[in-house]
């Protein structure tokens, strides 16, 4: 297999990049703090603009920013848009906005939609000029680790320069399948890059329904340790769409549409663009338009129905968002998503290798009219060293009971199944044998295997755990001004939850005798309670089985069975999905009660990670939490976990992998979400240095740079990141509370796992345009990058499906499959004692070491069982 790699990875000279401007429109303070009044938002909430994205599409398409920011610091903040190095000029832009917010307020606020826009043209409420000129500037710093640029929108700029050169470029040239790449709308952030979508989506009529699939190209600004230049990466995906069942809507979760829309010619008469925009429908936009509430509307749906009456195309109320709608160069597209249940993806999840080189050479002969030229890499290793310095668990159930056996020593392990469903027992009994092999005794309810383990196994009602919470007093909001009411709903929610918690406990009093600490959980519940979140108890059984010492996994199923998947999609039929099912959910109880996937090791593992979750995640959702920050220090030592976290006076607090569970659970640690944003990472930073040991003993220790970098300024691709000195707790120009250098046996290990900017990339002479390995740029020495393998199940179908074009016939031709792509590996602090391929090959190896699935993931252990107790938080 060669060796050479083709990344989708560009970099441009910054010196290319020398007098481009930002045109930036701040809404009048004025007319700003009209429109939140007539939104009856009160002074401490942002303003909501749902739908404004949408219009400025249709009428305003130069836009590429749009949020809440202050015009200068200390200035009041307010309704920001911003168009990056525009064709126009700022008066030009003006006009374009002032247009599109007044047919936004005719659309969302029409009893004040006259009111506001005559203070927005007579200009009552300005201070000057609402549309201000802003030069980029170019220059970029260098500290010998890595390029940081002077002003930060330089990477908003090169991520539009990459994909404005790809935007209306013809796809698939000569094919079926051919069409231009149209631009997404625009979005709060480019931090995660720009995506373009191809226009129009390919239809595919199947025995079931019809369907529709598209590429997506998302093209996003990086930095990278070690070049002097700033790049883009380009991710290609699928987008798959389809008619949606109604069923298929979450009373919570909304349902999003791509919505393919011409810019208007008599708003915005030099543009020409096609902009993909994203509107969402909901169940209660479904639930009122059925019964003619049309006053009830989201701002989304009347944004959206608004739009289709401009471009002449009829639609039927009942189903709008839900079907399909095309006319014209305008196309409506319901998105089909594995997280809503969609059990039937038209185009797959990836492209085959026949595509792969072409569209690497589409993006060579475009990007580089632009400046960008492609990154060289070659692999340097194909696999690890014969000798290596962790042994992990095979796929073997003897490794497996020899692991809980580590983990339990005498007292029985103990897994029980809270039961739903009628055959959860048999199903359940079955997936342990199929993990842990046949016992060779069953006394009551205790299994004793070959080799020394013991294994309680007992089956309960689930009870409580698994029936719907009662919905809260609505009765009791009424007469409550609109900007207070969600502190009242919030604070009988709370009430609600607290009494659900208090009956689980006492039922798990009464229906199990005497569990022990680190007992193992499994809960049927039916998938339907998910369709109302406010009511769904699943958060509050994880809550609940860990304050009962416990770790718990939630099995949700489908009463009626599993609707079955087109056999026409699958050469190789797989067996019972339940089967599976039970059985992951059975090593990820293990991998909850602390049992390690490495058995032997010569050196300790470790991680750091920061749990940092926003208030009201979850929507609503029934046991959810507020606002969460906490580090934590995770190490793996002679096959055992062990977790410090950081106590209410800061203090480090060590303890076992399932206590941690139990501590962040309960709220029984530091939350510092509601602190300063420099304090806040201080204390992290504090806490870090004092958790991990100084004792020298040989040490990996591996961290993720979107998660730690707040926290930690040296991973920070800017010019506080230095290699091999690596500061702690630093407090203004104070000595920093510790350093570390690599004589002190710790070696530190960057991962970037940022999916949307991980590049895709293509190999030569290879039947799969796939390959293992590790690569590295020819001037590099301390950047890496590695290739993410293909999970298990699609490994067995690859070797044809990825053969065969999209653009050939057959039935094999929507096989699932995915489009490969490569991480950053970063090693930032190199121990004396280690060497540098050693150390990346070893982070390759964590990446596919995990008890509970055989999938790979970009997480090495011990980094992902840290992402792990986030869950604990919620």
């Amino acid at each position: 297999m060669s060796g050479i790699i083709h990344p989708y990875l560009y970099e441009i000279d910054a010196s290319l990049l020398e007098n481009r401007t930002i045109v930036r429109y701040s809404m009048p303070s004025g007319i700003y703090n009209a429109i939140k009044e007539a939104q009856g938002m009160s002074a401490d909430h942002a303003m909501a603009f749902s739908g404004l994205q949408a219009v400025l599409g249709w009428a305003a398409p130069s836009v590429d920013l749009i949020g809440i920011a202050a015009s200068s610091p200390g200035a009041q903040k307010t309704l920001t848009m911003t168009a990056i190095d525009p064709a126009q000029s700022a008066d030009e832009m003006r006009r374009e906005i002032e247009v599109a917010i007044s047919i936004w307020l005719g659309i969302v606020l029409p009893e004040k939609a006259a009111e506001i826009t005559a203070m927005l043209n007579d200009g009552r409420s300005a201070r000057g000029t609402p549309c201000s000129v802003q030069p980029i500037r170019s220059a970029l710093s260098w500290n010998g680790a890595c390029a940081s640029p002077a002003d930060f929108a330089l990477f908003d700029l090169i991520s539009l320069i990459a994909a404005r050169a790809l935007e209306g470029r013809v796809l698939n040239r000569d094919t079926p399948d051919e069409g231009k790449l149209v631009l997404s709308g625009a979005q709060q952030s480019l931090y995660f890059g720009k995506a373009l979508l191809r226009h129009e989506p390919s239809r595919v009529d199947r025995k079931r329904s019809t369907g529709w699939w598209t590429e997506v190209f998302n093209v996003a600004a990086v930095s990278t340790p070690e070049s002097r230049n700033l790049r883009v990466a380009i991710n290609v995906g699928i987008r798959n769409f389809g008619e949606i069942h109604e069923a298929r809507l979450g009373r919570n979760r909304a349902r999003y549409m791509d919505v393919f829309l011409p810019a208007d010619s008599a708003l915005a008469p030099r543009s020409g663009r096609i902009r993909c925009i994203e509107l969402a429908t909901t169940r209660r936009d479904w639930w009122n338009a059925g019964r003619g509430q049309t006053e009830k509307e989201s701002a989304d749906r009347r944004v959206l129905k608004t739009i289709l009456g401009m471009s002449g195309l009829e639609f039927d109320e009942a189903t709008l968002g839900l079907t399909p709608l095309l006319g014209g160069s305008v196309g409506l597209y319901p998105r089909f998503g594995t997280v809503h249940g969609d059990q039937w993806a038209p185009g797959g999840t990836g492209v085959p290798h026949p595509e792969r080189e072409e569209y690497l050479a589409f993006l060579d002969k475009h990007l580089s009219t632009a400046g960008f030229t492609r990154v060289r890499m070659e692999r340097i290793a194909k696999r690890g060293p014969k000798e290596k310095l962790v042994t992990v668990l095979d796929n073997k159930p003897s490794d497996l009971k020899t692991a809980l056996s580590r983990r339990f020593g005498s007292n029985d392990a103990t897994l029980a199944l809270l039961q739903s469903r009628p055959t959860g027992a048999e199903v359940f009994d079955d997936a342990i044998r199929a993990v842990l092999g046949e016992p060779h005794s069953i006394i009551d309810d205790v299994w004793t295997f070959g080799d020394g383990l013991s294994l309680k196994v007992q089956h309960r009602p689930a009870g409580p755990f698994a029936q719907i919470l009662d919905p809260i007093d609505e009765s009791k909001v009424t007469g409550v001004p609109k900007h207070l009411q969600y502190k009242i709903r919030d604070s009988l929610r709370g009430e609600r939850d607290k009494v659900a918690r208090e009956g689980m406990a006492a039922y798990l009093d009464r229906t199990f005798q005497s569990l022990p600490p680190g007992w193992m959980g499994l809960v049927e519940m039916n998938e339907a309670l998910a369709e109302d979140a406010e009511r769904d108890p699943y958060l509050l059984t994880y809550q609940t089985i860990a304050r009962g010492k416990g770790v718990a996994q939630v099995r949700l199923y489908d009463p009626e069975g599993d609707q079955n998947l087109d056999s026409a999609s699958f050469e190789h039929p797989t067996s019972d999905t339940d089967s599976f099912a039970y059985q992951n959910a059975i090593l990820d109880l293990f991998r909850s009660a602390g049992v390690s996937p490495v058995k032997n090791q010569d050196l300790r593992l470790a991680a750091w990670w920061v749990i940092n979750l926003n208030g009201k995640s979850g929507e609503q959702q029934a046991g959810a939490k507020g606002g969460f920050c906490t580090p934590i220090y995770i190490e793996c030592d002679q096959g055992a976990i062990s977790v410090c976290l950081m106590g209410h006076n800061d203090d480090p607090i060590r303890c076992s992998y399932p206590e941690a569970v139990r501590l962040i659970a309960t709220g029984e640690v530091a939350n510092l979400k509601f602190k300063k944003a420099d304090e806040q990472s201080t204390r992290i930073a504090q806490f870090l240095a004092q958790a991990t040991p100084r004792d020298g003993k040989r040490t990996v220790l591996f961290v993720e740079a979107t998660n730690i970098r707040t926290a930690v300024p040296g991973f920070r691709n800017s010019g506080h990141f230095a290699f091999d000195r690596l500061q702690l707790g630093n407090v203004g120009g104070a000595a920093p509370v510790r350093e570390i250098f690599p004589s002190d046996g710790l070696s530190i290990v960057r991962i970037t796992d940022e999916p949307v900017k991980a590049p895709c990339y293509w190999v030569e002479q290879s039947v799969q345009g796939t390959t293992a390995g590790i690569f590295k740029e020819p001037n590099a020495t301390r950047t890496y990058w590695v290739s993410r393998g293909l999970p298990t199940p699609l490994q067995l179908s690859a070797g044809m499906a990825n053969k065969q074009s999209r653009h050939e016939q057959g039935a094999r031709q929507y096989k699932h499959r995915r489009f490969p792509s490569l991480s950053e590996v970063t090693v930032v602090v190199k121990s004396e004692h280690d060497d540098m391929l050693e150390l990346v090959t070893l982070t390759r190896a964590m990446m596919q070491c995990h008890i509970a699935t055989d999938e790979k993931t970009i997480l090495p252990f011990p980094l992902h069982e840290g992402l792990l107790l986030s869950g604990a938080a919620r």
